[in-house]
């Protein structure tokens, strides 16, 4: 185990230009270590060795994969199974990045609860969640479905203290979609809209916070404004993050447009404080 950290830590010491033997205070020509390489070899330790934890949330039955790393006010989730790219992006983003990620642990778009399907981003409110359960299961009678909602109700609570950010915080969500849907079906619901690359209409931002727009705005990407109650509720994070004043940005991409929507997050993290 031991050789194994030192053959990682010195891989990653060179990758940041460091020799190793600079730890012990010199090259390998044993000549002084400068002041400026000391301190970065106490930065590179400062987050090779931050705390990282793994948990798993269950609500309603819908488990959840959450990793907690280091001390950050950002918050990242993926939703549906069947959108993998966003998945892949977030997972190699956690890599370098501190915050707290939540990964839904299924294959599938949506989720079973209760006997039935639920769109797991339906189930941040109870209108919403009862809209789409009712889709989803239209052989449910009312205590069937007044059951599931109870029990959502009993579980969101647990769910919004690990998923939510705090006060000024970001919640960020990385999806995927399909020929059916891009920046265009937003357009009719949103404040503001900015098309800084109208020629790839399903790759964009969707904020709620007007300082975030202006921001995104400059970047080379489309983004769009929902702020407050703009958007009706259909139980998605959108709205819910609206009603709260909660900064949020949904990073939506082509599904396998892996390099395009990770440049997205990386110009998101650059970009907002």
């Amino acid at each position: 185990m031991v050789k194994k950290f030192r053959e990682s830590y010195e891989v990653s010491l060179v990758s940041f230009k460091i020799h190793p033997g600079y730890i012990k205070g010199k090259t390998s020509g044993d000549k002084p270590a400068t002041r400026l390489t000391q301190c970065a070899t106490i930065i590179y330790f400062a987050f090779a060795m931050q705390d990282k934890t793994n948990d798993t949330l269950t609500v309603a039955g819908i488990k959840f994969h959450v990793i907690r790393k280091g001390n950050s006010d950002r918050r990242y989730v993926w939703l549906h199974g069947d959108e993998p790219t966003a998945r892949e992006v977030l997972v190699q983003h956690m890599e370098t990045h501190p915050g707290q990620a939540l990964y839904i642990e299924s294959a599938e778009r949506n989720v079973r609860i209760a006997g039935g399907w639920l769109n797991p981003n339906r189930m941040f409110s109870r209108e919403g969640a009862e809209k789409n359960l009712r889709k989803l299961n239209p052989s449910w009678g009312k205590k069937q479905l007044d059951a599931a909602l109870d029990r959502l109700d009993r579980d969101l609570g647990a769910l919004f203290q690990t998923l939510l950010p705090p006060t000024g915080g970001l919640l960020v969500a990385l999806h995927n979609n399909w020929e059916d849907f891009n920046v265009h079906s937003e357009i009719p619901i949103s404040n503001r809209v900015a098309l800084s690359d109208p020629d790839h209409p399903r790759d964009f931002y969707i904020c709620t916070s007007d300082a975030d727009f202006a921001q995104l705005s400059c970047s080379p990407y489309n983004v769009v404004l929902q702020e407050g109650n703009s958007v009706a509720d259909d139980g998605s994070l959108s709205p819910l993050a609206g009603r709260r004043n909660i900064r949020y940005v949904n990073i939506e991409a082509e599904l396998g447009a892996f390099d395009k929507q990770k440049a997205m997050l990386g110009w998101l993290e650059e970009a907002l404080p």
